[in-house]
């Protein structure tokens, strides 16, 4: 009960993991990395492991205790680390808000709704960018930053989703050639739409 739980969890508080996978249940939404949220889940992390650790696994089989022992070992260090406040980094050189395009590349577009729903999450970006920027200065107040070294190709990465045309956009990709059969006026629609939110939610999200 607690992993089929706590999996349940982990979908709902990463949905852009969850659509990688093929749970289209959460494909509007980017993550919510609030602080509030982030607390709220680590208190959760920190609760799930000592009810974990108070189970009686004396009647377990061998199995089933080393998968008892690798989850608690997984617990264990994800509440270790929160005293670092890793969060207070979520961006640098290798990712971040900065190249979120590219879970568009590993999602189905198998139907209209997948199309929609990725103009959802368009239109939800400036949030979840609001969200990141508030986590990095709050890691600028608590003098919790990366090197400079790590940061230097950021603003590069960030200028290259400054296009001219909504439809150059690395958001616009899969507008480009649709993989379903949709008419010639939801094609027109869906690109009109999605369109219209790279330009008044992505790009000034980035500037």
């Amino acid at each position: 009960q607690i992993f089929d739980e706590e999996w349940q969890r982990t979908l709902k508080e990463n949905p852009t993991q969850a659509s990688q996978l093929g749970d289209r249940r959460y494909n509007k939404l980017w993550p919510d990395i609030s602080l509030i949220a982030i607390r709220a889940s680590q208190a959760k992390t920190r609760e799930v492991l000592a009810a974990a650790r108070a189970l009686d696994k004396s009647a377990y089989s061998d199995d089933d205790k080393l998968n008892a022992r690798l989850f608690e070992f997984q617990y264990e260090a994800n509440v270790n680390e929160q005293r670092f406040q890793l969060h207070l980094l979520p961006v640098n050189q290798r990712g971040g808000l900065q190249d979120e395009d590219s879970t568009a590349d590993v999602l189905q577009f198998d139907t209209i709704r997948d199309y929609e729903d990725w103009i959802a999450r368009l239109k939800a970006f400036p949030l979840y960018t609001a969200r990141t920027m508030a986590l990095m200065r709050q890691g600028i107040a608590e003098k919790i930053v990366h090197p400079r070294i790590v940061m230097e190709r950021v603003p590069g990465q960030i200028r290259k989703q400054l296009v001219d045309a909504p439809q150059d956009s690395p958001f616009y990709k899969p507008f480009r050639a649709f993989v379903v059969e949709l008419t010639d006026s939801e094609k027109a629609r869906l690109q009109k739409e999605a369109t219209l939110a790279i330009e008044s939610c992505i790009l000034p999200s980035y500037r």
